[in-house]
């Protein structure tokens, strides 16, 4: 196998490149994830820091922000994590009246009452 000195020097190069970005992989999932919980828990206080229907607020990982017109399964099929937390931040810091913040159990009973969700098979019990 022949090759120059040229091609040689681009397969060591996008090799260097390649093994220098799966090296930072780890690394940039959790800067990820730790900017989308950042983003999650400013939205929260921007929207009150409790839940609007029972006035939960003891632990913030049991609030939830939630779509008031019931429509967050069709904004999540586009955008995950730190795209959609700094999408909806934004929002809401620009006056966005869309999002509410909900307790699990409110926004499990919202979901239910008003058929909400990508199946939209939940009913009363």
């Amino acid at each position: 196998m022949n090759l120059s000195y040229s091609s040689l020097f681009i397969i060591v190069k996008e090799h260097t490149l390649k093994y220098r970005w799966n090296s930072m992989i780890p690394y940039l999932k959790k800067y990820h994830r730790e900017k989308a919980k950042e983003y999650r828990i400013e939205t929260i206080k921007l929207l009150g820091n409790k839940c609007n229907e029972c006035g939960y607020n003891k632990d913030i990982r049991a609030l939830n922000i939630d779509h008031v017109n019931g429509n967050g399964y069709i904004q999540r099929k586009y955008s995950r994590g730190i795209t959609n937390y700094r999408h909806i931040y934004n929002e809401v810091l620009a006056g966005s009246k869309e999002y509410q913040c909900l307790c699990c159990n409110c926004n499990w009973l919202k979901r239910c009452n008003n058929k909400e969700g990508k199946n939209r098979v939940l009913s009363n019990i």
